[in-house]
């Protein structure tokens, strides 16, 4: 069994990969693929952080959009030294695929994501757990009236609340 009094600085990744706020998303889509990265730090003017957008947000955007418009923000971080199982429970908590790891306000010194506390065996993915119940997404997620996690492009493409077309759709995962 993996140890949750670990901290946070032992799994991050140390160097993050930023984008200005200016950036357009096709400049940020080509950065991400050149560093092999899901998430990008996205910075203002001073080069501080101001928010957090991912690979899905980008293919959801027009190319000649700008990174401040589609980061998430303010972001959600942890601070260095915070113990993983924290870290863990603050992703679930908040739906975020990352956290920016600080060592004091406005000092980035690194980044955990859930594919790093996967492959430190301090979670498993499980559809409807900890992925979408029907596209398998890590993001976004948010419980529908049943319980089962889904994210939230499934669940705006859901029909009606309320309706039995609905229930049958969220009790089996996307009309499986």
């Amino acid at each position: 069994m993996t140890d949750l009094t670990r901290k946070v600085n032992d799994l991050m990744t140390g160097h993050p990969i930023w984008i200005p706020g200016a950036a357009r998303v096709d400049e940020a889509s080509i950065l991400a693929r050149i560093e092999n990265v899901h998430y990008l730090l996205v910075a203002d003017r001073d080069k501080d952080l101001v928010g957090v957008a991912c690979l899905c947000d980008l293919s959801r955007a027009n190319a000649d959009d700008r990174m401040a418009t589609l980061a998430h923000s303010p972001p959600t971080y942890i601070m260095s030294g915070e113990t993983v199982e924290n870290a863990v429970a603050m992703m679930f908590r908040c739906s975020v695929g990352c956290l920016p790891v600080l060592e004091e306000p406005g000092q980035v010194i690194g980044i955990l994501t859930r594919h790093d506390l996967v492959r430190a065996g301090f979670l498993e993915l499980e559809r409807g757990v900890t992925q979408c119940a029907s596209c398998g997404a890590t993001h976004n997620l948010t419980r529908d009236g049943n319980g089962v996690k889904f994210c939230q492009d499934c669940l705006e493409c859901t029909p009606d609340k309320g309706t039995l077309e609905r229930e049958f759709y969220c009790t089996l995962g996307g009309g499986d």
